[in-house]
C-alpha cells in the first residue's frame, strides 16, 4: 500500500438514509401487519405489538438518526487493524474490524470489536448514507485488505 490514499487515516462520517429509513419501516410495518390476521385477543396483539415498536425506535435513534449514546457518528481507520469509533455521547473508543463483515455493492456493514465491550458493534452502510468517493476508498481499503 504505497499509495498516499492508503496511508491516510480514513474518516468515514455516516450521515441519515433515506433507503434505511424505508427498508426498516418496511420491516418493522410488516411484523405488526402480521398481527392483524392473527386469532389471539387485541390485549395480547398489543402486547406482543409493544416490544416491536420499542425495537422501532432503538434502531431508528441507533442506526438512521445516529442520536443514540452508543450511536457510531464518525470512523476513523487508522491502519491495518486499528479503528477509531466516536460515538453519539462523544467518546472515542478503539477498536478492530471483526471477520463477521460483510460488503457488497448495495451495504457496507462493518462489524466491531470494541476493545474493553463483549458486544459486537454493527454498522452500516448504505449508498446515501456516506459520500460517493470515501465509499468507494472504503471499498477498496476493504478489499485490499482481504486479499
Amino acid at each position: 500500500m504505497s499509495s498516499t490514499g492508503f496511508a491516510l487515516p480514513l474518516r468515514v462520517r455516516p450521515r441519515r438514509s433515506r433507503q434505511l429509513f424505508l427498508l426498516l419501516s418496511l420491516l418493522y410495518g410488516g411484523a405488526l401487519l402480521c398481527l392483524v390476521p392473527m386469532t389471539l385477543p387485541l390485549g395480547l396483539k398489543l402486547l406482543v405489538a409493544a416490544p416491536i415498536l420499542v425495537s422501532y425506535r432503538f434502531t431508528l435513534r441507533r442506526h438512521l438518526l445516529l442520536s443514540a449514546a452508543n450511536a457510531v457518528r464518525e470512523l476513523v481507520w487508522l491502519d491495518e487493524q486499528e479503528w477509531i469509533l466516536e460515538t453519539g455521547d462523544g467518546q472515542q473508543y478503539s477498536a478492530e474490524l471483526h471477520g463477521s463483515s460483510y460488503m457488497s455493492p448495495a451495504f457496507v456493514l462493518l462489524n466491531f470489536s470494541v476493545k474493553g465491550k463483549h458486544a459486537i458493534w454493527p454498522v452500516l452502510l448504505l449508498p446515501d448514507s456516506i459520500d460517493h468517493d470515501t465509499l468507494r476508498r472504503l471499498n477498496v481499503r476493504l478489499r485490499w485488505r482481504r486479499g
